[in-house]
């Protein structure tokens, strides 16, 4: 559950004014994510804004779809992303996909080796080794 279903609503908490998810009665609703720093009630002001303005949309991924776009990308591309710029490439896969093979898609993003190395669950460290053995 993300920022891009009914739950998140403008709302004030913790200081600051932006979108947070919420049940009915505007409490603050648990939130799972595989990366840290994807795993908080709220989204930047600034974000917030910008959707609300329509220059950015807001997405998901599941967990499964995260690791999957981790994996693809360090083992085609040699790139290790972090946790949270994955999500990014598992959305830009997933609307590839659906794209006409005329339309063009261009994802940016910065690469944390380090911190998703520590951070990942034991499995994607496993593979993590291997890809990173396969590397070098």
């Amino acid at each position: 559950m993300r920022f891009n279903t009914d739950q998140a609503r403008f709302g004030i908490a913790q200081g600051f004014a932006t979108k947070f998810l919420q049940d009915e009665q505007g409490q603050l609703q648990p939130t799972h994510s595989i990366s840290a720093g994807l795993d908080y009630v709220g989204v930047s002001p600034i974000l917030a804004d910008l959707e609300e303005q329509g220059k950015v949309r807001m997405t998901q991924a599941r967990d499964t779809e995260v690791m999957q776009a981790f994996q693809q990308l360090a083992s085609n591309e040699g790139i290790i992303a972090a946790l949270e710029s994955s999500h990014a490439i598992a959305a830009g896969l997933r609307e590839a996909a659906e794209m006409d093979p005329s339309q063009k898609s261009l994802s940016t993003f910065p690469a944390g080796v380090t911190k998703t190395f520590l951070t990942s669950p034991k499995p994607c460290r496993t593979n993590l080794s291997m890809i990173l053995s396969s590397l070098i």
